[in-house]
Protein backbone atom coordinates (compact mmCIF):
# COMPACT_ATOMS: atom_id res chain seq x y z
CA UNK A 1 0.00 0.00 0.00
CA UNK A 2 1.21 3.81 -0.66
CA UNK A 3 0.39 6.60 0.51
CA UNK A 4 1.13 10.52 -0.98
CA UNK A 5 1.50 13.49 1.53
CA UNK A 6 1.00 16.86 0.73
CA UNK A 7 2.61 18.28 3.97
CA UNK A 8 3.91 21.80 3.01
CA UNK A 9 6.72 21.48 5.66
CA UNK A 10 8.54 18.05 7.47
CA UNK A 11 9.91 20.33 10.17
CA UNK A 12 7.60 19.84 12.74
CA UNK A 13 5.58 16.82 11.43
CA UNK A 14 8.45 14.19 11.68
CA UNK A 15 6.84 12.92 14.84
CA UNK A 16 3.79 12.66 12.94
CA UNK A 17 4.77 10.47 10.11
CA UNK A 18 6.16 7.93 12.97
CA UNK A 19 2.53 7.91 13.93
CA UNK A 20 1.14 7.53 10.69
CA UNK A 21 3.71 4.40 9.97
CA UNK A 22 1.92 2.89 12.89
CA UNK A 23 -1.63 3.69 11.94
CA UNK A 24 -0.59 1.73 8.11
CA UNK A 25 1.18 -1.41 8.88
CA UNK A 26 1.14 -2.14 5.70
CA UNK A 27 2.71 0.97 4.13
CA UNK A 28 5.42 0.66 1.86
CA UNK A 29 5.92 3.33 0.65
CA UNK A 30 5.11 6.99 1.30
CA UNK A 31 5.17 10.06 -1.06
CA UNK A 32 5.69 13.63 0.33
CA UNK A 33 5.53 16.65 -1.50
CA UNK A 34 6.52 19.77 -0.41
CA UNK A 35 8.75 19.09 2.31
CA UNK A 36 10.84 22.55 2.65
CA UNK A 37 13.47 20.35 3.99
CA UNK A 38 17.05 21.19 3.59
CA UNK A 39 20.47 19.05 4.08
CA UNK A 40 21.31 20.03 7.30
CA UNK A 41 17.75 18.39 8.36
CA UNK A 42 18.08 15.43 6.56
CA UNK A 43 18.97 13.84 9.66
CA UNK A 44 15.84 14.12 11.21
CA UNK A 45 14.26 12.20 8.56
CA UNK A 46 14.68 8.79 10.39
CA UNK A 47 11.51 6.43 9.98
CA UNK A 48 12.25 3.23 11.30
CA UNK A 49 12.03 0.16 8.69
CA UNK A 50 11.98 2.53 5.55
CA UNK A 51 14.51 4.00 3.12
CA UNK A 52 14.52 7.53 2.62
CA UNK A 53 14.85 8.95 -0.70
CA UNK A 54 15.32 13.09 -0.70
CA UNK A 55 14.99 15.67 -3.19
CA UNK A 56 15.40 19.10 -3.30
CA UNK A 57 14.09 22.10 -5.35
CA UNK A 58 17.14 23.71 -7.06
CA UNK A 59 19.80 21.48 -5.63
CA UNK A 60 21.99 19.68 -8.10
CA UNK A 61 21.75 16.29 -6.51
CA UNK A 62 19.26 14.15 -4.35
CA UNK A 63 20.19 13.14 -0.33
CA UNK A 64 20.24 9.58 0.01
CA UNK A 65 21.62 7.90 3.36
CA UNK A 66 25.72 10.20 3.60
CA UNK A 67 25.40 12.09 0.22
CA UNK A 68 24.97 15.59 0.59
CA UNK A 69 22.97 17.89 -1.24
CA UNK A 70 24.62 20.74 -2.95
CA UNK A 71 22.02 23.39 -3.48
CA UNK A 72 18.77 24.20 -1.70
CA UNK A 73 16.33 27.14 -1.60
CA UNK A 74 13.23 27.22 0.70
CA UNK A 75 10.21 25.66 -0.11
CA UNK A 76 9.21 23.00 -2.60
CA UNK A 77 11.19 19.51 -2.18
CA UNK A 78 9.99 15.42 -2.43
CA UNK A 79 10.81 12.85 -0.69
CA UNK A 80 10.13 9.23 -0.60
CA UNK A 81 10.00 6.27 2.09
CA UNK A 82 10.11 2.44 0.96
CA UNK A 83 10.09 -0.39 3.58
CA UNK A 84 13.87 -1.51 3.95
CA UNK A 85 12.57 -5.02 2.65
CA UNK A 86 11.74 -3.48 -0.97
CA UNK A 87 15.37 -2.68 -2.81
CA UNK A 88 15.06 1.22 -3.84
CA UNK A 89 16.88 2.81 -5.70
CA UNK A 90 16.75 6.77 -7.46
CA UNK A 91 16.46 5.99 -11.00
CA UNK A 92 15.95 10.26 -11.84
CA UNK A 93 16.13 12.98 -9.82
CA UNK A 94 15.15 16.72 -11.92
CA UNK A 95 15.49 19.47 -9.11
CA UNK A 96 14.44 22.88 -10.93
CA UNK A 97 11.88 25.26 -10.12
CA UNK A 98 9.97 21.97 -9.85
CA UNK A 99 10.70 18.50 -8.91
CA UNK A 100 10.32 14.98 -10.90
CA UNK A 101 11.47 12.03 -8.60
CA UNK A 102 11.72 8.49 -10.06
CA UNK A 103 12.28 5.96 -7.75
CA UNK A 104 12.56 2.03 -8.40
CA UNK A 105 11.33 -0.27 -5.57
CA UNK A 106 12.11 -4.31 -6.19
CA UNK A 107 11.32 -7.06 -4.09
CA UNK A 108 12.04 -10.61 -5.21
CA UNK A 109 10.63 -10.68 -8.53
CA UNK A 110 7.84 -7.69 -8.09
CA UNK A 111 9.59 -4.30 -9.74
CA UNK A 112 7.29 -0.84 -8.81
CA UNK A 113 8.43 2.55 -10.39
CA UNK A 114 7.14 5.62 -8.12
CA UNK A 115 7.08 8.74 -9.99
CA UNK A 116 6.77 11.83 -7.49
CA UNK A 117 5.47 15.06 -8.79
CA UNK A 118 5.65 18.76 -7.78
CA UNK A 119 4.93 21.93 -9.52
CA UNK A 120 4.44 25.12 -7.52
CA UNK A 121 2.23 26.64 -10.09
CA UNK A 122 1.60 26.89 -13.28
CA UNK A 123 4.66 28.80 -14.63
CA UNK A 124 6.85 25.33 -14.12
CA UNK A 125 4.07 23.06 -15.36
CA UNK A 126 5.02 22.41 -18.94
CA UNK A 127 8.68 21.78 -18.49
CA UNK A 128 7.88 19.24 -15.52
CA UNK A 129 5.21 17.44 -17.73
CA UNK A 130 8.10 17.38 -20.46
CA UNK A 131 10.38 15.33 -18.24
CA UNK A 132 7.67 13.86 -16.95
CA UNK A 133 6.50 12.35 -20.46
CA UNK A 134 10.32 11.24 -21.33
CA UNK A 135 10.12 8.86 -18.08
CA UNK A 136 6.93 7.53 -18.86
CA UNK A 137 7.21 6.76 -22.19
CA UNK A 138 10.52 4.27 -20.74
CA UNK A 139 8.51 2.51 -18.45
CA UNK A 140 5.92 1.14 -21.19
CA UNK A 141 4.57 -2.55 -19.89
CA UNK A 142 6.42 -1.50 -15.88
CA UNK A 143 3.66 -1.14 -13.14
CA UNK A 144 4.64 2.29 -12.72
CA UNK A 145 2.57 4.64 -10.02
CA UNK A 146 2.73 8.44 -10.70
CA UNK A 147 2.15 10.80 -7.23
CA UNK A 148 2.33 14.65 -6.85
CA UNK A 149 0.82 18.01 -6.32
CA UNK A 150 0.23 19.52 -9.80
CA UNK A 151 -1.43 22.69 -8.51
CA UNK A 152 -3.55 22.58 -11.38
CA UNK A 153 -6.72 24.37 -11.03
CA UNK A 154 -9.85 22.28 -12.47
CA UNK A 155 -12.11 25.03 -11.78
CA UNK A 156 -10.35 27.49 -14.10
CA UNK A 157 -11.08 28.44 -17.22
CA UNK A 158 -8.10 27.89 -19.25
CA UNK A 159 -6.33 24.87 -21.27
CA UNK A 160 -4.28 23.73 -18.10
CA UNK A 161 -7.01 21.32 -16.67
CA UNK A 162 -8.13 19.03 -19.73
CA UNK A 163 -4.23 19.05 -20.97
CA UNK A 164 -3.68 18.12 -17.64
CA UNK A 165 -6.43 15.10 -17.66
CA UNK A 166 -5.08 14.26 -21.43
CA UNK A 167 -1.50 14.02 -20.71
CA UNK A 168 -2.43 11.40 -17.88
CA UNK A 169 -5.37 9.33 -19.73
CA UNK A 170 -3.06 9.04 -23.04
CA UNK A 171 -0.54 7.03 -20.90
CA UNK A 172 -3.11 4.87 -19.01
CA UNK A 173 -2.87 6.69 -15.75
CA UNK A 174 -6.13 6.78 -13.50
CA UNK A 175 -6.63 9.76 -11.97
CA UNK A 176 -7.48 10.39 -7.96
CA UNK A 177 -9.03 13.63 -7.10
CA UNK A 178 -8.17 14.81 -3.55
CA UNK A 179 -11.04 15.48 -1.32
CA UNK A 180 -10.54 18.52 -0.56
CA UNK A 181 -8.30 21.16 -1.85
CA UNK A 182 -5.18 22.90 0.05
CA UNK A 183 -6.24 26.17 -1.72
CA UNK A 184 -10.18 26.94 -0.60
CA UNK A 185 -11.19 28.79 -4.01
CA UNK A 186 -9.95 25.69 -6.29
CA UNK A 187 -9.82 22.47 -6.95
CA UNK A 188 -6.65 20.85 -7.77
CA UNK A 189 -6.16 17.02 -8.70
CA UNK A 190 -3.47 15.00 -7.06
CA UNK A 191 -2.69 11.68 -8.25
Amino acid sequence: MGLLLHARSLRDKLDSLVELKLLFENLDILSITESWLRPNEYKFREIPGYKAHFCARNSNSYFVGSEYCKRVEWGGGVCVYVRDYWDSNVIKAIEQRYNVFHVQNEKQSDKINCILCYSPNLNTYSELINNLEQIISGLKGQKTIVLGDFNVNLLANDSFAPEHGLFFTNYGLEPKLLGHSTRTSKLHRHF
